[in-house]
């Protein structure tokens, strides 16, 4: 089994980066480019509703910030932290 695809979001909804399977990333960034929030958030095989985490962020938009960037559903996403795991909640 290789890695699965991850999908990063920030606190306020926005893509931060996309991997594809089999690959790791080198390091996450330190906050979005779009709206520098530092929060990050992880979904697992976005858009594939076989996996557990797939379908917890929608792939329809809720709506585009006012620089035209699309934002998403990620209230069902758990933090990262800086190191890159999950926080205890």
């Amino acid at each position: 089994m290789s890695v699965l695809a991850q999908t990063y979001f920030c606190g306020n909804g926005h893509i931060v980066m996309q991997i594809e399977h089999g690959w790791l990333p080198d390091r996450l960034p330190d906050n979005c480019q779009f709206c520098s929030n530092p929060d990050l958030y992880m979904c697992l095989e976005w858009g594939n509703k076989e996996y557990l985490c797939g379908s917890d962020v929608p792939e329809k938009p809720i709506r585009r910030d006012e620089k035209g960037i699309l934002i998403y559903d990620i209230s069902k996403l758990h933090k990262l932290d800086k190191k890159g795991f999950f926080e205890v909640i």
